[in-house]
């Protein structure tokens, strides 16, 4: 497991429930870093998908496991030091871009749509709507950069409520009417259990505390998780009842 040293926080970010921090790291490369103030689900969720993500071809945003060491940490204001001590979940700045907007679906290729939407729909990431799509867009050459999947394995999303409001929408009902389509999908989705093992076995340490002196312990459902993943495998992935 490698991370990248961060060597000052810039800005805190107020957008967005996990409120991330505006970092350089020592290659002099900004990144939104996702600490302890994000909550330790939060960061896993991203940590797993992003390799998930990664595995299959997504589009996403660069990202890296961010190291705030302990001589930074000590310099810190208070309201920085909730950024935590250690490994961060880091996603690299994107330059030149807007917020995605229902009218540029057009310009993005129905096959992208239809692998964003099986990949969100495999997590459980009902966090990508029409309001808020979690979507970066480059206007010049009219390409989208993926982000944002610390809602990611909910518990409470229903096939319906996904339907009805992911922002590609119409191409997951291409692909629930479509038995040919499914199953190209599922071929593609396949690494994505790979790449879930090993982002498992990769996670920092400190991750399984809610808190720096590690005397309270992450409760994260890694079997929910993984139960979500192995609908590829089960038959009942396309099943939104």
């Amino acid at each position: 497991m490698s991370a990248k040293v961060i060597k000052t926080i810039t800005d805190i970010s107020e957008q967005g429930m996990s409120e991330p921090y505006r970092c350089i790291a020592e290659d002099d490369t900004e990144y939104y870093a996702k600490g302890l103030r994000s909550t330790r689900t939060s960061q896993i969720n991203e940590w797993l998908c992003a390799n998930m993500a990664a595995a299959i071809g997504l589009p996403i945003a660069q990202f890296s496991l961010l190291d705030v060491p302990e001589y930074l940490f000590e310099e810190l204001s208070d309201q920085q030091k909730k950024i935590g001590l250690g490994y961060c979940f880091g996603s690299q700045t994107v330059h030149h871009v807007t917020l995605f907007e229902e009218a540029n679906i057009k310009h993005i290729p129905i096959k992208i749509q239809q692998q964003i939407v099986a990949f969100d729909w495999l997590i459980k990431n009902g966090d990508r709507t029409r309001g808020n799509p979690n979507l970066l867009y480059l206007p010049t050459s009219k390409k989208i950069v993926v982000i944002d999947h610390n809602l990611a394995f909910d518990k409470e999303l229903t096939g319906g409520e996904f339907l009805e409001n992911h922002i590609f929408r119409d191409a997951m009902l291409s692909i629930i009417s479509d038995c040919v389509l499914q199953s190209e999908l599922i071929d593609c989705l396949i690494p994505a259990l790979h790449a879930y093992q090993n982002a498992c076995n990769n996670l920092p340490p400190e991750w399984h505390w809610l808190n720096n002196e590690r005397d309270l312990k992450t409760e994260y459902n890694f079997q929910f998780s993984l139960d979500t993943l192995n609908r590829l495998n089960d038959g009942q992935l396309w099943r939104l009842t």
